[in-house]
């Protein structure tokens, strides 16, 4: 559960990414199948995010201490109650909790408002994803709360960057492949539609 929890954390980027993007691009082009998935993507980030906070505090029940974030804020003698309120006891541990929470928050607000508050729910996405991806930015920039030593540190740093990148630009790529794809499909029917006009007119004898 940590090593997906770490996983998830890395991933929530992108997700949330794609769904400021969406949302903007519905507004702007007036289709409603972006604002869409934006929302379902919104969903998913919930879920990637509670994977995550949970996964960090599976590590605190489980004492597990080959984790740096674990082994400084917590011990095997400490109290249940105080192991759960570790999770919030340094930096990087403070950020997970407040992305988890805005995130969880993004997921009520979207659902409640999924029939209604059409022309608002869009900007309301892109404004809380925006800052939800500060948050998961900051995060991979400061050392990450399921960091194991010192020693791997950097090699899994360069790994999740290179990962994080990555998925970014395939979402973004494929959104302006698929948005530059309705505009020529647009195009051709246009230019079928004016040919097929020319080729109805009267031949002059």
């Amino acid at each position: 559960m940590v090593e997906l929890g770490h996983f998830a954390l890395y991933l929530a980027f992108p997700i949330a990414l794609y769904a400021a993007i969406a949302s903007m691009i519905g507004v702007i082009t007036g289709k409603r199948r972006f604002v869409k998935s934006a929302r379902y993507a919104i969903y998913i980030n919930g879920l990637v995010m509670s994977v995550a906070g949970i996964g960090l505090l599976t590590a605190f029940l489980t004492n597990r201490f080959d984790i740096a974030y674990v082994w400084e804020y917590s011990s095997k003698a400490l109290p249940f109650g105080y192991k759960i309120a570790a999770f919030y006891a340094g930096q990087a541990g403070s950020l997970l909790f407040w992305a988890w929470m805005l995130a969880l928050y993004m997921v009520i607000a979207a659902y409640q408002n999924r029939r209604r508050n059409h022309d608002l729910m869009p900007y309301v996405m892109f404004i809380t994803a925006t800052v939800f991806s500060f948050f998961i930015f900051v995060m991979v920039i400061v050392p990450s709360v399921f960091a194991l030593s010192k020693g791997t540190k950097n090699i899994l740093y360069l790994i999740n960057l290179a990962l994080l990148l990555t998925t970014t630009f395939v979402i973004l790529g494929a959104t302006v492949a698929k948005i530059l794809g309705k505009a020529s499909d647009r195009k051709s029917t246009r230019l079928n539609s004016s040919h097929t006009d020319i080729s109805r007119m009267p031949s002059s004898a």
